[in-house]
Order: C-alpha cells, then sequence, then structure tokens
C-alpha cells in the first residue's frame, strides 16, 4: 500500500432532513462524535437524520425456486 491511513482524512457523511420544509443537508462527522442537534438553515427546524438501507447483491444459485443447485 502507498500511503498510509489515518483516521482523521475519512469522515463518513450522514445526511439530515427537515422535517417541515423537506430541505436535505450532507453533514460530515466522525463516527464516534456524539450527534449534534442540527437546524435547517432555511426555516430553523430540528433536522432528524435519514437512514439509508444498503444494496443487498446475491451471488450463487438457490435463490429462486427454479435454481438447479
Amino acid at each position: 500500500m502507498g500511503k498510509a491511513w489515518k483516521e482523521s482524512q475519512v469522515m463518513p457523511v450522514y445526511e439530515y432532513m427537515c422535517s417541515h420544509c423537506s430541505i436535505s443537508y450532507p453533514i460530515s462527522r466522525g463516527i464516534e462524535e456524539e450527534e449534534a442537534e442540527y437546524s435547517c438553515d432555511s426555516c430553523g427546524d430540528k433536522l432528524y437524520r435519514k437512514f439509508h438501507v444498503g444494496g443487498v447483491q446475491f451471488n450463487g444459485g438457490g435463490f429462486y425456486s427454479t435454481d438447479k443447485g
């Protein structure tokens, strides 16, 4: 590997949404950071974190009744 990985270089991005005006905001923060209260830039209401389900990919046989093996 070339460059050494540093924890400070990688920050996950979470998506927050305003329940009042439905504007989404990407907010970058560390995994171990305590979740702060964020507010909408437009109306000032509290932002709620949106949860996303990751993609799933099935490989191989046995997932359909017509599979043989």
